[in-house]
């Protein structure tokens, strides 16, 4: 126990609680628990805790989860159930990061999940956590992952021009002229304000009504001086009022010129004929810059796709190829344990058949020979002592000449001397001619 707190400086609490942990939940606790150990040993800002790890397709699983500080960056690694044979999850943690946002990179996408060139490479037999904590280091210099948050651009003063005016007011309608019919000239009056301009009209319009003008102004200076002027209907379905004339003037009035309409306050961005044919410069000059920001835009972008994409294949191939492996691994069990079934099966089959073998002997010997009229005795006991002796002795000269073959055997081998041979050979084969002179003294007794 003091050995392996020297090496491994975890907590024995700690320790405790990973074993909880991995043992009913992991492929392989036993090296997930040495690789965890391991890198709480050499990284003290790591520390680990479980928590439910929610996948893309929003499936649910409670993963070990090791959280800290690696180069001032808040991180979470999360380790998966069939480590070591795919490779841990490195993650930002976003609930850490006030005030900054994520810096996509080689190295880094857009959910904050770093890709690390030892994935690509990833080897259950050589690779760990501590060396992903490594290489997680070198990405970090790298291309440091995150980035102040900066302020939103000001508007251009170019479109704080087009905001509405909300303190210009409409103006004021000038005085309603006498009716001639109720007032009667008088000589003096005072000079009246000026009227609103009038509205905007096409250039054939616009000079219809200046010679409609003209010829009101000369009638009206032999007759009264202020009255209601109206256009004929058949000229313009457009009514037009003149202003009243200052007193004093009977001459014919020059034709006063159609004042120049205002200009909106802001400009109109509805798509229209008229705005995009007589729209102002300014407009077209702004729709111009969108559409080459726009296209700007979408150029830089598109590399970023396409690295994305690169990177999402590759992290799919890798994640196919890894459970591959596990199905591998899973089917060649199950092969090994279908072909230990099969030949324990077949085992069992043969002993079965050797048994029922040896109940039909039995049965076939008990109708042969009745149990009555059966006794063991009379096979095993000869019928004279010369007879017994004669079996003893026969057994006993086989028995000397195995002996002599053994004693061969092991001097071949090298396990007995050549003495020992010698003087163990001499002896057997005086006792084997001493049986064997016996068992011939029998044999011509019987005859």
């Amino acid at each position: 126990m003091e050995n392996r707190e020297v090496y491994f400086d975890v907590p024995q609490r700690v320790l405790d609680w990973l074993f909880q942990v991995l043992q009913p939940n992991y492929y392989d606790p036993r090296t997930c628990f040495h690789d965890v150990v391991a890198l709480l040993s050499n990284v003290k800002s790591l520390a680990p805790r479980s928590r439910v790890f929610t996948n893309k397709i929003g499936g649910s699983e409670l993963l070990l989860c090791l959280y800290g500080k690696i180069e001032d960056v808040d991180i979470l690694i999360w380790v998966p159930s069939e480590y070591p044979i795919m490779h841990p999850m490195v993650y930002i943690d976003f609930e850490l990061i006030n005030g900054h946002e994520l810096q996509v990179s080689q190295y880094l996408d857009s959910e904050g999940l770093f890709y690390l060139p030892i994935f690509a490479s990833w080897n259950p037999e050589e690779c760990n956590l501590l060396k992903v904590v490594f290489d997680l280091r070198n990405a970090i210099r790298r291309n440091f992952p995150l980035k102040v948050l900066q302020r939103p651009p000001q508007v251009p003063q170019k479109l704080q021009s087009f905001e509405v005016r909300t303190d210009v007011k409409s103006p004021s309608l000038p005085p309603k002229v006498p009716s001639s019919s109720s007032s009667k000239s008088t000589s003096k009056y005072d000079t009246p304000g000026l009227p609103p301009k009038p509205p905007r009209y096409t250039d054939t319009e616009a000079n219809s009504i200046l010679t409609r003008m003209e010829l009101m102004n000369s009638i009206d200076s032999l007759g009264n001086d202020f009255g209601d002027l109206h256009l004929s209907p058949s000229a313009s379905a457009t009514s037009f009022r003149l202003p009243p004339r200052p007193v004093g003037n009977t001459g014919i009035s020059p034709a006063v010129p159609a004042a120049k309409p205002l200009s909106p306050l802001f400009p109109n961005f509805l798509d229209d004929e008229t705005l995009t044919q007589h729209g102002d410069e300014t407009h077209r000059h702004m729709l111009q810059t969108l559409q080459t920001i726009i296209n700007e835009l979408a150029a830089s972008t598109a590399p970023n796709y396409d690295m994305e994409w690169r990177r999402r294949s590759s992290m799919i191939k890798g994640a196919i190829d890894k459970f591959y492996l596990l199905y591998k691994h899973e089917w060649n069990n199950l092969e090994q344990l279908r072909s230990t079934l099969k030949e324990n099966t077949q085992t069992l089959h043969q002993e079965i058949s050797k048994i029922n073998e040896e109940l039909d002997k039995d049965s076939a010997f008990k109708e042969k020979y009745p149990q009555d009229s059966f006794n063991l005795i009379d096979y095993i006991v000869a019928e004279t002592v010369a007879l017994n002796q004669l079996y003893e002795l026969t057994a006993k000269h086989h028995a000397i000449s195995d002996g002599i073959q053994l004693l061969s055997q092991m001097l071949n081998q090298g396990k007995i001397s050549v003495d020992i041979f010698v003087k163990k050979t001499r002896m057997l084969a005086r006792d084997q001619f001493l049986t064997k002179v016996h068992i011939d003294k029998i044999v011509k007794l019987l005859k």
